[in-house]
């Protein structure tokens, strides 16, 4: 089994692209499976920038960003 850190490392990071929300400006890496799939990975500094993170509800702006990366072509589907 090739199971090591480096493919852990290379799933996890692999087609994540940065996206500031337009609105509080917090950095987050952002990856598209699909239409209807987004991961995100926030770090520290933009849970504390942005107010939505700890209502745990999702940021529209936020969403609005991603969906505008996708729409430049910045962030693939797929």
């Amino acid at each position: 089994m090739s199971d090591t850190a480096a493919d852990r490392r290379e799933f996890l990071g692999s087609g994540l692209v940065d996206v500031a929300c337009a609105r509080c400006g917090a950095g987050v890496r952002v990856r598209k499976t699909s239409a209807e799939h987004t991961s995100i990975q926030w770090s520290t500094a933009a849970q504390r920038r942005c107010e939505a993170f700890a209502l745990r509800t999702g940021c529209p702006a936020l969403r609005r960003s991603i969906e505008d990366a996708v729409e430049s072509g910045r962030l693939l589907v797929g």
